[in-house]
């Protein structure tokens, strides 16, 4: 290959250059020092070395670890084998002048060599699937098995474990010297309020209030009732409900998306715990009741959704001791007001007018008084209910 003269020249300056800048830096790390120091900071025994050396460290003290205490006692060492002391082969560096460079050396991720296992359950120390564990700031995890177990490879004790499950509260457990765990995690209430289950799916209440009307056990038993469809009356909005006839414990007309049909029946469909039809439970059975008034009831119950739908979830057991429930309620009814008829007197007076030979015989029978009289409804509900882990 043939260069010019120069291209020649260029090239000996540059090999000139790094030589000079080898041997230069050859020259900074062979420079004698001779320190005894006692449990001093590794920035006061680098500030030692600049003095007797004649050099300058520059470094990141966020990158190196300056602060760490050590003792060292070397008599005429280079600067190299006391660098090398310090940081053995922790820290990399460079030599530019007389300016040595401190770098740490790439981290290499340590090998997975600590086994953690573990159960979860619930509230009610029930084993719970499906839970996610995952060692915090890594990609490296595992779910529960069907019985609530795991198993996990983590890097070593300082390892963190995040544990998360919908519906309830995330935790975070720091490994230690614990290798076997038992966690029980605890319902997020506050979430759980906020979401309500239909048909179709969970969506936000405040998304739906248009279309569900809802009404909990508190509002149902807060007035004495015949029944549970009397108790709705008056507490949904955009549910009709009106009494068939005057008659004291009578049935009820309830309207959700008005008269559909004139042959047909216009009833909304009545879902309890999730069969539908059945005979309504008393209001005290009842923990809430969700109507669903919009077309998108059809969606879950086709055509007999088309007048709306009336979902009722019942009381349940629950843990602890026995509940004792008993309630009662009496109640008289009447009518609103009364006709302003004749009596018997008034009566005859009025016929004389018309047939003069018309002769009263003798009675004066007030028929409303008589048809009408007060309706006494007597409403007696016991309830025993509860609940234990050991009781299916």
């Amino acid at each position: 290959m043939r260069v010019s003269l120069t291209q020649f020249t260029f090239m000996i300056l540059v090999a000139t250059v790094a030589h000079a800048a080898n041997s230069l830096g050859q020259d900074v790390l062979s420079r004698k020092v001779s320190l005894q120091l006692k449990n001093q900071k590794i920035q006061s025994i680098l500030g030692a070395i600049e003095q007797q050396s004649d050099v300058a460290f520059t470094y990141g003290a966020n990158l190196i670890n300056v602060d760490k205490k050590m003792s060292l006692s070397v008599d005429s060492a280079t600067v190299l084998d006391v660098l090398k002391t310090i940081f053995a082969s922790r820290v990399y560096w460079e030599v530019i002048d007389n300016e040595i460079i401190l770098r740490p050396q790439v981290s290499v991720i340590q090998p997975v060599e600590l086994r953690v296992e573990g159960v979860i359950t619930d509230e009610n120390d029930e084993p719970l699937p499906g839970v996610n564990i995952l060692e915090k700031g890594t990609t490296n995890g595992v779910t529960t098995s069907s019985d609530g177990k795991f198993t996990l490879m983590v890097r070593d004790e300082n390892s963190v474990l995040t544990i998360s499950f919908i519906g309830y509260s995330s935790q975070e457990i720091t490994i230690g010297s614990q290798t076997s765990l038992a966690v029980k995690m605890n319902p997020e209430a506050s979430t759980l309020q906020e979401i309500l289950v239909v048909g179709y799916g969970t969506v936000k209440k405040s998304d739906i209030t248009g279309s569900v009307a809802s009404v909990k056990s508190q509002q149902l038993i807060a007035d004495p009732s015949s029944g549970a469809v009397q108790s709705l009356q008056g507490r949904a909005a955009g549910v009709n409900i009106s009494s068939n006839n005057g008659e004291p414990g009578g049935t009820f007309k309830v309207r959700i998306r008005g008269g559909s049909s004139i042959t047909a029946s216009s009833d909304p469909i009545y879902v309890i715990d999730g069969f539908v039809g059945g005979h309504l439970p008393p209001p005290e059975d009842i923990e809430s009741i969700e109507i669903l008034k919009d077309a998108s009831a059809t969606a879950i119950y086709g055509s007999r959704g088309a007048n709306g739908v009336v979902m009722i979830t019942t009381k349940k057991g629950k843990s602890g001791a026995a509940r004792i429930e008993f309630n009662s309620s009496v109640t008289g009814q009447n009518e609103i007001n009364r006709l302003d008829l004749l009596n018997a007197d008034q009566y005859v007076d009025y016929i004389n007018e018309v047939d003069p030979n018309y002769v009263s015989n003798g009675a004066d029978t007030d028929w409303q008084e008589e048809i009408f009289q007060r309706g006494l409804l007597q409403n007696y509900q016991l309830s025993v209910s509860g609940g234990s882990k050991d009781v299916i």
